[in-house]
């Protein structure tokens, strides 16, 4: 009797806590099935996005290409320009197309200024010419990259991005339209990794943040943030261009987020201010003390001016009058100043903007044609300006045919290099007031650079949203399907219960024969 009642007592309770363990393992069963399949559809669809953790180029470290190709339409050009992921398989670089030792067809190598890898004349004078106009412009560069970068990877891989600047933004809206739609069917046929959204028409802005970019990067200011971060003058042949870290806030500056740190920058472009539009300026200038102003210059006058070498003279057709040089540095410097108004300095001109500069230490890039004079005149990157004004001075106060060779008297713009020269000293040390230790002279902007650590980076955020889209997308057949097989399984195990209200366990779990 002891041991029936034992035995039964045991069967009363044995059975409840053994189906109740059934239930709640079947249902961990159903849950870590779906978690371990989730975790296999995340991995499977992020690595098929390319995934994994982005560097500090703003690439996935996993699926970084070994280069970027990026196109700069420019008004008188459309140039290549090569970026190339470092030894160090972290960072970029903006690399020399003469690197790659392969030639390009009608290049003529330049002593001073820039050798680049270009067509001419500018993609802007392909508008209404079609597809086939714009593979006259774009099909050498592209030719040229596929055998220059054969064994470097499949192109698939190699994105490819195409930015038009000044000349196609001066097209009519339908122009522009055109132009543009020709521009992304002839590379998407390129046999490189590209997407409509990676040609575009940039404003002038655009550029001088890419230029931004560029420079502060290369140097490796990012790290350290806004307070180690440089500004950046730009000068070109009608405008000066300065970028810059503003301090607090400022209605007219622009957020950048440049691998994931946001930066307050402004860029301000003075029309007027390039090379050739402030030499223009000083003509008029002097035209005026001469004579009172152009009515009254008579053809053929003759006018010395200071900013030019003597034995140089330069005779514009426009006004009939001819320039023949007498330098003399501090009337050039005179010249330059005078061909600015007091009011026009005060409104909108370059010494205005100084005081909103932020930085480090207000510190300046100086690129373009701040490099065009250093190049001419052969001086060390590295020279003060302060060294550099004395050296050009003293080139400048000879003769043009004897203190310059034939070769270098070829270059169309020789004359006026001295003109630039206290042209720049002028923006530098007159209106920012800037000494040696706070700018330094770059050989280039290189903004492409910039502009594909920018695109690149937003690229990979999106990438990022992409992948989690695609992991949600694939999440929700598995969590509907863990909905369906648990449904299943209640209506499985109340249906036991209705046919044995002593049966907790279900029918997959059961262990227990019953007749």
């Amino acid at each position: 009797m002891r041991k029936l009642i034992s035995s039964r007592a045991s069967e009363r309770f044995r059975r409840p806590k053994r189906g109740g363990e059934n239930l709640i393992s079947w249902l961990a069963l159903v849950a870590t099935v779906v978690f371990l399949l989730g975790l296999v559809v995340r991995d499977g669809y992020g690595s098929a996005a390319g995934g994994g953790v982005p560097d500090r180029t703003g690439f996935s470290a996993s699926a970084a290409p070994d280069h970027i190709l990026v196109i700069d339409c420019g008004s008188t050009g459309t140039r290549l320009n090569i970026i190339r992921r470092g030894e160090d398989g972290v960072t970029l670089q903006a690399v020399s197309w003469e690197e790659y030792r392969v030639p390009f067809p009608g290049y003529t190598p330049k002593k001073h200024g820039y050798n680049r890898l270009e067509t001419t004349p500018g993609i802007h004078n392909q508008a209404g010419a079609g597809d086939e106009g714009v593979r006259s412009a774009l099909d050498p560069l592209l030719l040229w990259a596929k055998e220059a970068l054969a064994g470097h990877g499949d192109p698939a891989h190699t994105p490819i991005l195409l930015f038009a600047t000044a000349g196609a933004r001066k097209l009519g809206e339908a122009d522009r339209n055109e132009l543009m739609a020709s521009v992304r069917r002839v590379l998407s046929s390129s046999g490189f990794r590209f997407r409509p959204e990676w040609a575009k028409i940039v404003a002038g802005e655009d550029e001088g943040i890419f230029s931004w970019v560029s420079s502060n990067y290369k140097l490796g200011k990012f790290a350290a943030g806004d307070g180690g971060v440089v500004n950046m003058l730009e000068l070109g042949g009608s405008s000066l261009q300065a970028s810059y870290v503003v301090n607090g806030s400022d209605a007219g500056a622009r957020e950048v987020e440049v691998l994931g740190r946001k930066h307050g920058l402004k860029v301000q472009s003075f029309n007027g201010y390039g090379m050739n539009d402030a030499f223009n300026a000083t003509l008029y200038h002097l035209l005026g003390d001469t004579a009172g102003g152009l009515e009254g210059v008579e053809d053929r006058r003759v006018v010395a001016h200071p900013c030019l070498q003597r034995g140089y003279a330069f005779e514009p057709k426009e006004i009939g009058v001819r320039f023949e040089g007498a330098f003399d540095s501090e009337a050039c410097s005179l010249a330059v100043l005078g061909a600015f108004s007091a009011s026009e300095l005060s409104e909108k001109g370059v010494a205005r903007h100084h005081a909103g500069v932020g930085g480090t230490g207000g510190g300046y890039i100086a690129l373009a044609g701040f490099y065009l004079v250093y190049s001419f005149f052969g001086l060390d990157l590295g020279l003060p300006l302060s060294e550099a004004a004395r050296r050009t001075g003293e080139v400048c106060s000879g003769a043009f045919d004897e203190t310059l060779t034939t070769e270098e008297r070829e270059d169309r713009n020789a004359g006026l290099y001295c003109f630039r020269s206290v042209y720049s000293r002028v923006i530098l040390n007159e209106w920012l007031g800037l000494g040696d230790d706070q700018v330094a002279v770059y050989g280039s902007s290189e903004w492409a650079l910039g502009a594909a650590l920018l695109t690149q980076w937003e690229e990979d955020e999106a990438g990022g949203g992409r992948r989690e889209a695609a992991a949600a997308a694939g999440m929700a057949p598995l969590g509907a399907g863990a909905l369906v097989l648990v449904g299943l399984g209640v209506w499985g195990w109340r249906r036991r219960r209705r046919d044995d209200p002593k049966r907790w366990d279900l029918p997959i779990f059961s262990r227990d024969k019953h007749p």
